[in-house]
């Protein structure tokens, strides 16, 4: 007897306004064409930049829209432009956590945490020594407006 193998072709349909066929099955695929991910993207966009309390984007994608947690990582692999939508989206993002963590408007903890988790900030130590000598601060004391002038004209 032969050994003969099955050929088993996936069934595909057109999606309305994809040009390529979706196999059936992929549920990505048939839900999400180009041009739907990037009108997520876009209303995304629209709704961050509508307020300044905007800020993280899960609260327009999970609460306001009942969207999968998975949803944005799944189309910004398959849609380029739709992932640089995202990291402009992001770059928003990380600016108002600057900004209003410097205006002292958000909790300056979380802050740190989210910059540090989500952006790659860390947390700098300070060397207070030179040349692993111990730094030294003249401090000068306070002088009138005229001995503020003789001293440093002196130096």
């Amino acid at each position: 007897m032969k050994n003969t193998k099955k050929i088993i072709k996936k069934k595909s349909r057109k999606l309305k306004g994809s040009p390529n066929p979706a196999p059936i099955g992929n549920k990505y695929a048939e839900k999400w064409p180009k041009s739907r991910a990037m009108q997520l993207g876009y209303d995304l966009l629209r709704w961050i930049k509508a307020k300044q309390t905007n800020i993280f984007f899960n609260e327009f994608l999970f609460i306001e829209n009942d969207y999968s947690a998975n949803i944005i990582a799944t189309l910004s692999k398959k849609f380029v432009e739709f992932n640089d939508l995202i990291e402009k989206i992001k770059k928003i993002q990380e600016t108002r956590l600057i900004k209003y963590g410097i205006l002292g408007k958000t909790n300056p903890s979380m802050t740190k945490f989210v910059l540090i988790n989500n952006y790659g900030y860390q947390s700098e130590k300070i060397d207070h020594t030179t040349n692993n000598k111990d730094l030294t601060i003249t401090v000068i004391p306070p002088f009138s407006h005229k001995e503020n002038e003789d001293y440093f004209n002196e130096q």
